[in-house]
């Protein structure tokens, strides 16, 4: 039996607390898996795209927002990004507005993802910056470093071994 949560509960729930959840029950018998549960919280479109060269672009120095992998595919000379194999990949642009510490989350995502900045002019003259596999925590990718103001930086989500799902990123410049 589950407890209902109150009002003020619900309305506290934030994209990033999304993402796949399953419970384990356990007894000296055995442990029996629940099936995943999906929980999504909503949050604004991103302007994600499946070609770098389509990417929309962020300037804000904080933000959150969504998107979806389900028909993305990589691009011809596309790294591995984090080193791992991945497949459907989503990109979009965030220029620095100020200098200092970026950081981007993947923290939300309801599938196993890959997150990496880079700089660069198109998908076979990238510069890496950063790359994650699971520093998010559950399955989810978190990345930080220097950034430079007016600096173009690259950012792509993708699905570790063509996993898809929705996306939420949120990022800050501290």
């Amino acid at each position: 039996k589950f407890r209902e949560a109150a009002p003020a509960e619900k309305e506290n729930a934030q994209p990033a607390d999304g993402g796949s959840f399953s419970v384990v029950v356990f007894n000296e018998s055995g442990a029996v898996r629940s099936d995943v549960a999906v929980l999504r919280i909503t949050s604004p479109a991103l302007l994600f795209a499946d070609h770098l060269t389509n990417r929309g672009s962020l300037t804000a120095s904080a933000g959150l927002g969504s998107g979806i992998n389900v028909n993305a595919t990589r691009e011809t000379a596309e790294p591995r990004h984090a080193g791992k194999v991945g497949g459907k990949s989503m990109w979009l642009s965030w220029t620095a507005p100020s200098s200092g510490i970026a950081s981007f989350s993947t923290r939300g995502s309801d599938f196993d993802t890959l997150l990496a900045v880079y700089t660069g002019l198109s998908v076979d003259q990238l510069n890496l910056v950063a790359e994650d596999e699971d520093r998010g925590g559950f399955l989810t990718s978190q990345v930080s470093f220097n950034a430079t103001n007016g600096i173009e930086y690259l950012i792509v989500v993708d699905g570790f071994a063509g996993a898809s799902g929705n996306i939420v990123l949120g990022w800050s410049l501290d």
